[in-house]
């Protein structure tokens, strides 16, 4: 595939932006982002409360994933630049013409971050362990495992935005097949979750990693391996990200 290596470049480039940014007491640092969600999933009542908290009119969740460039909209790390699971229509567009603007919906050049994993169901799903998390003493174990639960839910892929119009199929607009209602359905961990089985692939969807350059089976891609993909950076390191922080 002759455009990994130059997409690979272009996400390490972004990788970079984030390491400078990590340093820097931010509003959407994953730090102040995991206690807000460790605070939320105390204080609320109900999930309808979470959610409205952490996806609500300041949409917290998607903030999380803008720090780390998982987002169309322009900027240094902005045309999905931070993502490194990317389709091969995105990465035909000529770096420079990307565009993830509302006016560049139709063109052929306009991008779009897709939440592999809906931002509803990582919601659903980090609810439905509150008492696992809320039974956690330590804080620092604590606000570890939110994170690493957070993340390792939070698949963001790279397309066009024609792709985003037939990728995903109407019953799974805000759905996985994996979950029901936010809760594992038919297997017995979130490691065996696939990811990518929400998509169609039947209009010749193809999707990499930028990574290694491996091409995604979405019959046996799963989350355990998209964490162990993001092992491979440091910057979704808790480690890296808890002694970066200047908070």
């Amino acid at each position: 595939m002759k455009f990994i290596d130059l997409h690979k470049k272009d996400y390490l480039n972004c990788v970079d932006i984030i390491r400078k940014r990590m340093l820097k007491n931010l509003r959407d640092h994953p730090i102040s982002f995991i206690d807000f969600m460790r605070t939320s999933l105390n204080e609320a009542s109900n999930y309808h409360e979470f959610k409205r908290e952490l996806g609500g009119p300041n949409n917290r969740v998607r903030h999380a994933h803008d720090f780390y460039g998982w987002m169309s909209k322009d900027g240094a790390w902005g045309a999905c630049r931070g993502a490194f699971y990317r389709s091969e229509n995105y990465m035909k567009i000529a770096l420079e013409n990307r565009s993830g603007k509302k006016r560049d919906k139709d063109e052929d050049f306009g991008v779009h971050i897709e939440h592999t994993i809906p931002v509803d169901v990582i919601l659903k799903s980090i609810w439905h362990c509150r008492e696992t998390f809320k039974s956690i003493s330590n804080d620092q174990v604590l606000q570890k495992k939110l994170y690493e639960n957070f993340l390792s839910l939070s698949v963001c892929t790279a397309i066009t935005r024609n792709e985003e119009k037939t990728c995903v199929p109407i019953l799974y607009r805000s759905e996985h097949p994996d979950f029901s209602n936010g809760q594992l359905f038919n297997i017995a961990t979130l490691n065996e979750v696939l990811p990518f089985k929400r998509y169609n692939f039947e209009s010749e969807l193809r999707l990499f990693e930028v990574i290694n350059g491996t091409e995604i089976s979405p019959e046996h891609w799963s989350l355990k391996d998209h964490f162990e993909l993001m092992n491979e950076m440091n910057i979704y390191d808790w480690n890296y990200v808890s002694r970066s922080s200047c908070f």
